[in-house]
């Protein structure tokens, strides 16, 4: 008898401790997870077919960094032709990155069309295309993000518009942080060349950035933490550098927060013959900051993986306009790129995609 009850009395244990687990581990996905509104609009699309368009519209049609992620769409395009869907990709965009008015006026006028029957976007501004995406979305026509996504606090992936597909920008951040500092062995200044605009990616790494510094390295200090250039272009990027210069004499680290400005703070060193003086970790790697990196005239760079971001922004609209769940983030890969490790195989496949085969 006495076993029978010590038994009983074991396994309602067991039972009380496997629900007490289970309620803490959904009391901390509730904890954890995005919040999504109670109604979900988010538009399902019209399906896909043969002879539809995918349109894809980037920041600028002008800088060599959106080209891998034009690559990308196209060899979607033509995986999904191998599968039996045979669909087109429109690539778009502004001549410039801050030209937000015309990127919306090319989202307008793509939504008008009845064969367009998903768009992917990166947008210009983190604010100001919000309308014209959640327009498109209750014309039923989903959107997807890429490398850019919107204001968390005015638009909500899985409602106002599909998935985000790009790099997790503020971790970037933090490890070009980390980085920075073993280069400069964790003490002394650094100095943030911040962009021109105000852009979801640039203000998501300069925010990891700072605040890895700020929490985890007290030795360092940062300065110019909010300076911006007069303009987002690679000669305003340089003119900024030149400002400051005078007043870098006991600066040991520099930070970029983006493309143009990491090519502007690259062309300086070279003009005034810097190379050396300061450990350097750029964004991205066009021809021209491959080549700094060679020449010593930057020491790292933060690589995003474009290409695959091109491909999967059109992949996750064909996967939901067909039925298939997608996932509200998508993070695409980004590597640090070193003099040391740039003949790796890996690293020169992330340096050199494929692009002449799908651009012709």
């Amino acid at each position: 008898m006495k076993r029978k009850v010590i038994k009983r009395f074991i396994l309602n244990a067991i039972f009380l401790l496997a629900i007490t687990i289970t309620f803490t581990a959904c009391d901390e996905e509730l904890r954890t997870a995005p919040l999504i509104k109670k109604t979900n609009t988010l538009a399902k699309g019209t399906g896909i077919q043969n002879g539809d368009i995918i349109v894809v519209i980037s920041k600028s049609v002008s800088q060599p960094y959106w080209v891998p992620i034009h690559a990308g769409a196209i060899k979607a395009q033509n995986d999904l032709k191998k599968q039996g869907l045979d669909i087109q990709i429109q690539w778009k965009g502004p001549p410039a990155l801050d030209d937000f008015n015309g990127q919306i006026k090319i989202f307008e006028d793509a939504i008008k069309n009845p064969k367009v029957k998903g768009v992917s976007i990166a947008p210009c501004h983190s604010v100001l295309l919000i309308d014209i995406i959640k327009k498109s979305n209750q014309k039923n026509i989903p959107v997807n993000l890429f490398d850019t996504g919107l204001d968390v606090s005015q638009a909500t992936p899985g409602v106002d518009y599909l998935a985000y597909t790009g790099p997790n920008s503020y971790d970037s951040g933090v490890n070009a942080a980390k980085t920075l500092a073993d280069l400069i062995n964790n003490k002394g200044t650094v100095v943030i060349f911040n962009p021109f605009i105000n852009s979801g990616p640039s203000e998501e790494r300069r925010r990891g950035f700072i605040e890895e510094i700020d929490l985890h390295h007290k030795q360092i200090k940062i300065r110019f933490r909010d300076a911006r250039p007069k303009d987002a272009t690679v000669q305003a990027a340089l003119n900024q550098f030149e400002e400051l210069l005078p007043k870098m004499k006991d600066v040991q680290g520099i930070f970029c927060i983006n493309t143009y400005m990491s090519e502007g703070v690259a062309q300086a060193v070279e003009k005034h013959k810097l190379k050396n003086k300061y450990k350097i970790i750029a964004v991205d790697a066009t021809p021209k900051l491959i080549k700094a990196l060679q020449n010593e005239n930057v020491d790292v760079l933060l690589k995003q993986i474009q290409f695959n971001m091109g491909y999967h922004s059109v992949m996750n609209l064909v996967y939901h306009l067909q039925g298939k769940k997608v996932a509200q983030r998508h993070y695409t890969n980004a590597i640090f790129v070193t003099r040391q490790n740039m003949k790796q195989p890996e690293i020169q496949d992330a340096l050199y995609p494929p692009i002449d085969k799908y651009l012709k």
